[in-house]
């Protein structure tokens, strides 16, 4: 997202931006890509939605006939803190199915972000508190005439950034991202995350907009985790909120905490207008009514530290824990207890609520995997599991097992390298670095996580005081289960290079694409005699569509000897777009005995076969195979005779030998070629109709050119011209395309992924 913002702003010829964002991520990622482009921005949030009211139902009363209207008298709630905790109640017996739906139609009672004190209104104030953003723009709801205030001082603020607005005040004027944002900025927004007791993903993003300011990598920014830390013992946690709406910005906003905050801040911190924090807070007028959600320093909510950053063998690099939301027997002594260790979402999903699990409220749940590297658990194998490449999802507030939840039990300790949504609350430890999950060199032990190699039963420790978090292993069982480790990742390596050798061919080709003569009988046999059985053996009349395969008919005529056999050519259509969305691809060697021709209907190929000859060799480069698109087929003129020179351009080199158009080739049994528009025109018919059709690629190229009618309409032709008891072999692209034209004609559809240069058996 932030990669969009950057290159947006670069490519518009404008003097300034507005960036209006509102959820979660989109504020972080909008301010990150206007600091690479670095023109003059100010940001505008959307604002949180207005909170609502919910009336519990009296469970021995009968259901009232209208529905219950939301009132003073009810409590206040607002998504979506409010929908865990009720949710939590509902896993727990405590509420019914019923109430749960009630509550629901509650919850969001119009447009805005979550009006909690969430990741987007965390992300909202601290681009206040960065000067990034007019002071008084975080709180107003986005259902209000405030909102419509803080656009139209956006505007203005975006109006003198460009040079425009009042000549007469040329404060503000050209002041870029780069102008504003300097280390006391940001020691600023860490000081006001902390106070208002914001979202724990708000660090991730802190630190992500922190080096996208240039210099940051040589120091001149430098916030870390330890400086999240740091500021934080001193800051107290002053604001008393769970729902922001109404309530925040009636009691004056971020700058009537700013205002409290005052001995904390850096007031020489610049802003987007042009004037320093102390400056703007000078001018910005304190609410007259009496602050209740905004508590004196002296008084807080909470002494220090709303978010805190554990060390240790568990975490080396650092954890996060949002202690304000924690419960105190977690927070003010130091706790042990078992750990439950669940590798990815679906296997704590799957076990969580098992009435077998072997749980209590003294447990320690762990859920790894779930990091930005992602993968299942260490060492499945890179891309491997369910859970691969999951990119750090919102998962780590692990639900509380129903037993314990039955028995009244509201917090227990969770551990996880995920990350959990800023509305969520209870004891959770994140973030924990390095993550248990891949990415790791496995063959180095001591770049091995902790957090990989714990096991169901291991003691794990928490002592917020101190700031420390492990798990209570010798070093000696340390190093054996690293050890052994590395031995399991070593014999994984050794059986996967036995099974990779063919791939160790030059220039970075995978030569398992390209089999060789050797194997290819074994390959085409396994494929198609897996896919249809007994029935391709004895398959009278076949129909190849695979025409960027064109070889695969004639491997197909010499090998299983049909009767007829019939090859469509390409739609001359598909041709052109081909050329526009891939590159030309070259093999290494040709993979059947057959020449290619000199010459094919008058046209001087002989320069292919000069390149052949010197790619065997390998004395060429690719750059130097690479055709120019003069070189590429006139699809204007394009005809049958000129097919294997265009395919020979497209995807090197094919097996067609010279021939005229619908002649037989010199094998015992009829083959002829056609062409076909599979859009606009009909495949050619047989009188008694196909026993198999064939569509390698030509499938995939219908879909990517023509979408799913096109290919509707390629399957239903298809359909009309395959015997009834027919087979049908499709490589899976288009897989769930056909699944939506699918007709049940007695035909047998099967699957072979297939490569440009062969078939793997891959058969589904």
């Amino acid at each position: 997202m932030s990669m969009d913002v950057e290159e947006m702003i670069r490519a518009q010829p404008m003097d300034s931006v507005i960036l209006i964002g509102g959820c979660d991520k989109t504020v972080p990622a909008e301010l990150m890509g206007a600091i690479s482009a670095n023109k003059p921005a100010v940001q505008l949030v959307t604002g949180p939605m207005l909170t609502s009211t919910y009336v519990p139902i009296d469970q021995n009363q009968p259901e009232p006939q209208t529905p219950i209207i939301p009132n003073r008298r009810g409590e206040r709630i607002g998504a979506c803190t409010d929908c865990r905790r009720l949710w939590t109640n509902y896993r727990a017996g405590e509420i019914d199915i019923e109430e749960l739906g009630r509550v629901n139609e509650m919850l969001v009672p119009g447009p805005g972000t979550c009006s909690v004190m969430g990741t987007a209104s965390t992300m909202a104030c601290i681009a206040e508190a960065l000067g990034m953003a007019p002071l008084g723009s975080s709180a107003p709801p986005a259902v209000s005439a405030a909102r419509q205030r803080v656009a139209e001082t956006v505007g203005r603020v975006g109006a003198r950034l460009a040079g425009a607005g009042d000549r007469l005040v040329q404060v503000g004027v050209g002041i870029k991202p780069t102008d504003v944002l300097r280390r006391e900025n940001f020691e600023n927004a860490v000081t006001v995350l902390q106070a208002i007791g914001g979202s724990t993903n708000a660090i991730i993003h802190l630190l992500a907009i922190a080096g996208r300011v240039p210099g940051a990598r040589e120091g001149m920014i430098n916030l870390t985790l330890d400086d999240v830390d740091i500021i934080g013992r001193r800051t107290p946690l002053i604001l008393d909120l769970k729902p922001s709406g109404m309530g925040f910005h009636n009691e004056g906003g971020l700058p009537a905490l700013l205002r409290v905050l005052r001995p904390l801040l850096h007031l020489n911190a610049m802003t987007v207008t042009g004037r320093t924090l102390g400056e703007e807070l000078d001018l910005y007028q304190p609410t007259p009514q009496p602050n209740f959600l905004i508590r004196p320093l002296f008084n807080p909510v909470f002494p220090c530290a709303s978010l805190i950053i554990l060390k240790g063998n568990l975490a080396p690099n650092g954890a996060v824990l949002k202690q304000s939301a924690a419960s105190s027997k977690y927070t003010q002594q130091e706790v042990v207890g078992e750990a439950i260790v669940f590798d990815g979402v679906e296997d704590m999903t799957e076990k969580i609520d098992d009435p077998n699990l072997d749980v209590n409220e003294e447990s320690v749940l762990v859920l790894r995997g779930i990091g930005l590297l992602g993968r299942g658990r260490l060492g499945e194998g890179k891309g491997k599991g369910k859970d691969a490449g999951l990119g750090m999802p919102e998962s780590g507030l692990i639900p509380i097992p129903k037993k314990l939840a039955r028995r009244g039990v509201k917090d227990i300790l969770r551990i996880s390298d995920g990350r959990m949504s800023g509305t969520a609350f209870g004891s959770v430890v994140l973030h924990v670095s390095p993550e248990g999950g891949g990415g790791h060199d496995s063959s180095d032990p001591e770049l091995l996580p902790l957090l990989g190699l714990i096991k169901t039963g291991d003691r794990v420790r928490l002592d917020v005081p101190n700031r420390v978090i492990e798990v209570l292993l010798s070093p000696e069982e340390i190093e054996k289960r690293k050890g052994a480790w590395v031995r399991t990742w070593q014999q994984q390596e050794e059986n996967t290079n036995q099974k990779m050798k063919v791939r160790q061919k030059a220039r970075g080709y995978y030569q398992s694409k390209r089999p060789t003569t050797a194997t290819l009988d074994a390959r085409l046999s396994l494929v198609f005699q897996g896919a249809v059985g007994d029935a391709f053996l004895n398959a009278k009349c076949i129909l190849d569509v695979g025409c960027n395969e064109g070889w695969v008919t004639c491997e197909i005529a010499q090998r299983f000897n049909p009767q007829h056999i019939t090859g469509v050519d390409i739609d001359p259509e598909l041709v052109r777009s081909a050329w526009k969305r891939r590159r030309t691809v070259w093999s290494l060697q040709r993979p059947w005995s057959l020449p290619l021709p000199s010459s094919v209907n008058g046209v001087d190929i002989s320069r292919e076969k000069e390149i052949s000859q010197l790619r065997k060799r390998r004395r060429i480069t690719q750059a130097e195979e690479q055709p120019q698109m003069d070189d590429k087929p006139d699809t204007n003129r394009f005809d049958f005779e000129y097919f294997p020179f265009a395919m020979e351009h497209m995807f090197g080199p094919i097996l067609i030998p010279t021939y005229e158009r619908n002649s037989p080739f010199t094998f015992p049994h009829n083959i002829t070629f056609r062409t076909a528009d599979w859009v606009s025109r009909d495949i050619p018919e047989d009188k008694e109709g196909y026993d198999i059709v064939l569509a390698f690629s030509i499938s995939k190229w219908i879909h990517l050119n023509k979408g799913d009618n096109g290919l509707k309409l390629f399957f239903q032709k298809v359909f009309d011209v395959l015997k009834p008891g027919g087979s049908f072999i499709i490589e899976p692209q288009p897989w769930n395309s056909y699944a939506k034209a699918r007709r049940t004609d007695g035909v047998r559809i099967a699957v072979a992924k297939c490569h440009l240069m062969s078939i793997s058996p891959i058969i589904k």
